[in-house]
């Protein structure tokens, strides 16, 4: 072969080569721009980004795309228009992915369904033997199919008979003979008497049955023989176009430590969020839990604040509405398990602690013990700071300041650049640990309002305080120690949620 016709034939192979190659690279701009199309939608229906977000990331897109085309569509492009086109569809497939993963795990932060744990109880052998009782089968539930259960019809009767249907189907028990009274505590006493055998009881109600004056060795006598957990419907109607409407969100810490959250329950940790998005100004209220008010379940009689939650966070809505004077319409529970994991994703915070003090459990020490001045906290040390009380010199009052602390030092921490690198940590380990009826799309009109505004907030706490003593409490049926409130503060930090939700400048 000639010296021209080899030079012929590698022009032609050259010329195949550079063919192939504009086909390659024109194919991985079609495939670049359809993954851009692609992400754009995502992103813009993602629902959390502001519109000058997706303005610019149109934008940017847009301006990627041409640029790649005029690189491509050269006669002799060469092979870094191919390869840039390769990386960008593979970025841009990656990022569509994982927007919709990041969706899921933040929808699943937030649970709007609830699960109640029902409880089925037994006297102990010794306590039947010592008052003269029939001894029972066992202690086993599918042994007591002669036995009488107990129930009462006055509060959360349907999950109670929904605990039974569902007990019955898992443990192929028959219809058993079940004898029902008019409130909780006629139903404790005649399990005390034995007019029955087993108690059938929602979970929530033990610890107020153990601070009665009637029932204190309830937890010594009675044995837990079996649970089940039942949900219920959620209760809806939260606040619509929060990031424009003013509004007030009840943030209640449950004392349910199993981990399954319910609206029904003592809540210890109780605090009223008020916040004016217009006027980016927030009012942190913080509430004894002892506070002594009328219980709207029961006939407006007296009672503790964190009682009020057994008979379902509504009661202590209505309650906290006609106290303030203003509409609350938003709940969003958040129980012990989930507030050490929030504490434990963000690698701690740090409080500065007014003064020094030794954390208890039912007056055991449990082996903290805090200085005063800056202290950092994993999740289960802030969990013993907001949980003492009873050895602070400021009893309920120091915890409600301890909670206070807390919850500022968890939301600075939440907002500072470095939670950024922790977001995908915090957002797995805390999956369902939240209850609300607040929507995620409402959450995420927030968030995008303040995405495109720089402007900053302001956050003003208030706790409440009144007068420590000891009165009657409808729901226990007993004298207990209560907080007795300070009207007069009362009334001027419900001037204060009126001010703010009015749009008014803080004082």
């Amino acid at each position: 072969m000639t010296d021209e016709e080899l030079e012929q034939r590698e022009q032609m192979e050259r010329a195949e080569f550079e063919a192939d190659t504009r086909f390659v690279i024109r194919v991985t701009w079609f495939f670049m721009t359809l993954a851009a199309v692609l992400f754009f939608i995502i992103f813009v229906t993602f629902g959390l980004f502001p519109l000058l977000w997706c303005l610019g990331a149109g934008f940017l897109l847009f301006t990627l795309i041409l640029f790649s085309l005029k690189r491509s569509f050269r006669r002799r492009p060469g092979t870094f228009p191919g390869v840039l086109n390769i990386l960008l569809t593979v970025f841009l497939i990656v990022c569509s992915i994982y927007l919709p993963v990041l969706n899921g795990r933040i929808h699943g932060l937030f649970s709007q369904s609830q699960k109640t744990v029902i409880g089925f109880y037994a006297l102990k052998e010794d306590y039947r033997a010592g008052h003269g009782y029939a001894p029972l089968p066992s202690y086993e539930i599918k042994d007591l199919q002669e036995e009488i259960f107990l129930t009462q019809n006055d509060v959360t009767p349907e999950a109670v008979q929904q605990g039974i249907e569902t007990m019955r189907k898992e443990t192929g028990l028959a219809e058993t003979e079940t004898l029902e009274f008019s409130s909780l505590e006629k139903a404790v006493s005649a399990f005390y008497s034995d007019r029955g055998q087993v108690l059938v009881l929602n979970e929530a109600y033990v610890p107020l049955i153990a601070e009665s004056e009637a029932f204190p060795d309830f937890a010594d006598v009675a044995q837990l023989i079996y649970s089940v957990s039942v949900e219920e419907e959620p209760i809806t109607g939260g606040t619509a176009d929060m990031d424009r409407n003013s509004f007030s969100v009840y943030l209640a810490g449950s004392d349910t430590r199993s981990g399954l959250l319910s609206t029904a329950g003592r809540f210890d940790v109780n605090m009223l969020i008020n916040v004016n998005p217009q006027t980016k100004r927030v009012l942190i209220i913080s509430i004894p839990r002892d506070l002594y008010v009328p219980n709207p379940w029961l006939r407006q009689e007296k009672d503790k604040l964190t009682h009020l939650g057994i008979y379902g966070i509504d009661n202590t809505m209505n309650e906290l509405e006609a106290l303030f004077g203003t509409e609350i319409d938003n709940y969003m529970i958040v129980n012990f398990n989930s507030f050490k994991k929030i504490v434990d994703s963000l690698g701690g915070i740090e409080v500065d602690n007014p003064y020094a003090f030794e954390a208890t459990e039912a007056g055991i020490p449990t082996g903290y013990y805090f200085e005063e001045g800056l202290l950092t906290l994993n999740g289960d040390e802030a969990l013993a700071f907001v949980r003492e009380r009873y050895t602070l010199p400021d009893g309920d009052f120091g915890r409600n300041m301890h909670q206070t602390l807390v919850l500022n030092a968890i939301l600075d921490k939440m907002m500072s650049s470095a939670v950024l690198v922790k977001a995908d940590r915090l957002l797995r380990e805390l999956q369902g640990s939240f209850l609300t009826n607040v929507a995620v799309k409402e959450m995420y009109g927030l968030i995008r309002m303040q995405l495109g505004s720089s402007a900053s907030w302001q956050i003003d706490t208030v706790r409440l305080n009144g007068e420590v003593g000891t009165a009657y409490c409808a729901s226990g049926e007993s004298i207990l120690s209560v907080v007795f409130p300070d009207y007069d503060t009362i009334t001027e930090v419900a001037a204060k949620i009126a001010a703010l939700k009015a749009g008014e400048p803080a004082e």
